[in-house]
């Protein structure tokens, strides 16, 4: 059963409005903050659709390549990509560049975990579909399959947390934050990017 919300998941406020419609999905609005989220959603209906075993392969957009001639290796065309405009921007924010803990959440296959191993760094993954984690455990990675509600974070454990086009799938972003949070090391960072909603 879908879940109506009335309150902003973000401030609260229940002064929210209709800003757009995609699908059967209404999009609101907070008036009070800004935050644009889904309305009515079925949570386990989207966590199924996540856990399938086609999601990657026929949704478009995030899913994981490999290469066409071995499906057991990531595509190295994004490499470059991956270590030079995410990575390494995102360590330079950092005191330590050496031994840095990083942790991806919605790590998908594990492709930027790869490259951050190979940089020195100390990474671990989080994703929700198993077809992604299998294929990843296969590369020698430290993939959990879990959620973040579900994932037992421990205090400064990590230096980096990253959230790639990941929160705006999330359903309780500020919960999930705060509990993100802690996980951090005093001076450490979450790097978080999502879609332009100005381009729907």
């Amino acid at each position: 059963m879908a879940e109506t919300i009335d309150n902003c998941p973000l401030c609260h406020s229940n002064e929210i409005e209709l800003w757009a419609k995609l699908d059967k999905y209404p999009v609101a609005k907070c008036t009070a903050c800004s935050f644009v989220f889904t309305k009515n959603i079925n949570h386990q209906e989207l966590i199924r659709l996540y856990q399938q075993e086609n999601y990657y392969t026929e949704q478009g957009g995030s899913g994981f390549h490999v290469t066409e001639s071995n499906s057991d290796t990531f595509d190295s065309s994004d490499d470059d990509y991956f270590e030079n405009y995410r990575l390494k921007p995102a360590s330079n924010l950092l005191n330590d560049h050496n031994n840095i803990r990083y942790l991806d959440i919605g790590c998908s296959a594990g492709h930027m975990l790869q490259i951050a191993k190979k940089m020195g760094w100390k990474a671990k993954g989080i994703e929700i579909s198993p077809v992604a984690v299998e294929f990843g455990k296969k590369q020698g990675l430290d993939i959990v399959q879990s959620t973040v509600d579900d994932y037992d974070f421990v205090p400064n454990s990590f230096d980096l947390i990253s959230m790639f086009h990941v929160l705006e799938h999330v359903f309780y972003p500020r919960q999930e934050l705060e509990k993100i949070k802690k996980a951090l090391s005093p001076n450490g960072f979450l790097i978080i990017e999502v879609p332009n909603i100005l381009s729907l």
